[in-house]
Formats: C-alpha cells, sequence, structure tokens
C-alpha cells in the first residue's frame, strides 16, 4: 500500500492537488490506484500537462472533492469533461446549491460527515471559516495512514487542532507575510479581508498551526500551500522554517503556482521532537 501527493499548482491563479492511494494487492490480483483531485482551479490544458508529468491521465481520475467554489478552486471550463468522464465531485452540503449553477447535478456527491470512497479509504470533513461561505478542511485515512489539508482558512480553530492529529503528512495554507501585506499596492479593504479571521493565513500563523499539529502526530511531511504571489516569497517562508522549526524543515515542500510538487510518498514516519516555540 501506498499514498502518493502532488500539488500539481497552488496559489491565487488555481489550485489543484492529486492524491494517489496504491491499495495492497488481492492475493495475484494488482488493483489500480485510487486517483483523487482536490480542486480544480487549473485550466484543462494545465491539469493534463501536469498529471502527464507522472504519466497519468484524466482518464485515471476516479474522483474530485473540492474545498470551495471560488473560481480558483472550482473553474466553469471543468464541467463538460466531468460529465462526459462520469467523475464523481464530492461537495459540502453548505455549497451543495452554489454548485448546482456551475456543475451538471449527474456529477454532484454531496455529503455532511464523513466521504467513504472505498473500504479502507475516508475523508473526515472540517468546516472552516472563509469569506460568507466558509471551506472544507480534510483528513484522509487510508488504511494506516493519515494526513490533513487545508487552506483558504482565516484562523485555526480548535476543531481543526481537534482533528489534525496522529498524522503522517499535512497541508496547509501559509498565504502572506504581514508586513508585504500591508504594503501591497492593493486596496485596504481587500488587506483587511485578507488578514480577518475569515480571510487567509499568514505564515508564522501556519508555523505555528504547524508546530502544534506536529507535537502529536509523526510528520513526514509538511506542505505549505496557496501561497500569495504579491505578499509572500518562498524565500522569506523557507528561512522562516529555517530559524524557528529546524526540525521541521528538512520535510518542509513550499508548493507553486506553475510547477508540480514532487510526488510525495506518505507514510508512517518517526516523530519529529518538536519544542515549544509559542
Amino acid at each position: 500500500m501506498s499514498i502518493q501527493l502532488s500539488v500539481l499548482g497552488s496559489g491565487s491563479a488555481g489550485n489543484c492537488t492529486l492524491v494517489s492511494i496504491s491499495q495492497p494487492p488481492d492475493g495475484p490480483r494488482v488493483h489500480r490506484p485510487f486517483n483523487l483531485l482536490i480542486d480544480l482551479g487549473l485550466s484543462l490544458k494545465q491539469t493534463r500537462l501536469r498529471l502527464d508529468t507522472y504519466g497519468m491521465t484524466l482518464d485515471e481520475i476516479d474522483a474530485v472533492i473540492l474545498t470551495h467554489l471560488d473560481q480558483d478552486h472550482l473553474r466553469p471550463v471543468w464541467r463538460k469533461t466531468l460529465r462526459t468522464n462520469n467523475i464523481p465531485v464530492h461537495i459540502h452540503q453548505i455549497h451543495s446549491g452554489a454548485a448546482r449553477q456551475i456543475l451538471d447535478t449527474q456529477n454532484i456527491m454531496c455529503y455532511q460527515n464523513e466521504v467513504v470512497l472505498g473500504p479502507d479509504i475516508s475523508i473526515k470533513p472540517i468546516r472552516l471559516a472563509h469569506d460568507d461561505s466558509g471551506t472544507i478542511g480534510f483528513v484522509f485515512q487510508a488504511y494506516q495512514t493519515r494526513f490533513g489539508f487545508a487552506t483558504d482558512l482565516g484562523h485555526v480553530p480548535d476543531e481543526l487542532l481537534e482533528h489534525f492529529v496522529e498524522l503522517d503528512a499535512v497541508a496547509l495554507e501559509s498565504n502572506y507575510d504581514p508586513e508585504m501585506q500591508r504594503q501591497a499596492d492593493r486596496p485596504s479593504f481587500v488587506k483587511q479581508r485578507v488578514m480577518s479571521n475569515h480571510g487567509h493565513l499568514s505564515n508564522a500563523e501556519a508555523l505555528e498551526a504547524i508546530t502544534q499539529i506536529a507535537a502529536r502526530s509523526t510528520l513526514g511531511h509538511v506542505v505549505l500551500i496557496h501561497l500569495s504571489r504579491q505578499c509572500n516569497c518562498p524565500e522569506l517562508v523557507s528561512d522562516l522554517w529555517r530559524t524557528k522549526a529546524p526540525e521541521l524543515y528538512d520535510c518542509l515542500t513550499i508548493a507553486d503556482q506553475h510547477t508540480p510538487t514532487q510526488l510525495l510518498q506518505l507514510s508512517q514516519s518517526l516523530p519529529i521532537p518538536v519544542p515549544e516555540l509559542f
């Protein structure tokens, strides 16, 4: 059994993540991996090109799950392809009404609680604050491996920390640097929205949350997603982690808008000792 993860692209221009779960062989029979996309914020062309990096095609995608419906997470251009390929799209009940304005009803699979994709594959949703309709974070459980995924959240609620435990990997938004945000050439109301409890996470907020998660997990991978192009810098993020969390730095991956990450192998890991930082 193996679970592999690649952030195909992440940022304000589009978000999409591949999760590939290989099932244990059933005697002499070898099963094809179950392939899932988190969000559909990239163009069809770019998604195909980036999947091709791993020798995959859209025909091999078994399901999609959406965090929310902003256009950088769901592009309407996907409607026909999803219908033609008969790909189910798992959408939380709070977003179901708006989703029917974008996608065909036949593709929409609404849920409120746990999403079960197979006998040993499930997804626990966690509602998070973001703008008016909110977003959904996830804890993926596949066989003995667990990982958490959360993006576009204005703050880290207690519920997320309660569920993000015993993880082997975590992907979390690290959207902006506060000083770059304050100095940015953008309207003040945009800055206020981004930095509010219904906006996005700063680099320091992401670091603090992951430090708490690491203390109760065995993290082998930490993936930072949804970095702002205008108000963040990968080098700045890297320096922050190297300085404040050197014990986690070696397992850090910073996702990019234009290039997919490596195909990360998620597995149960030895615990990393994490000092109290905050």
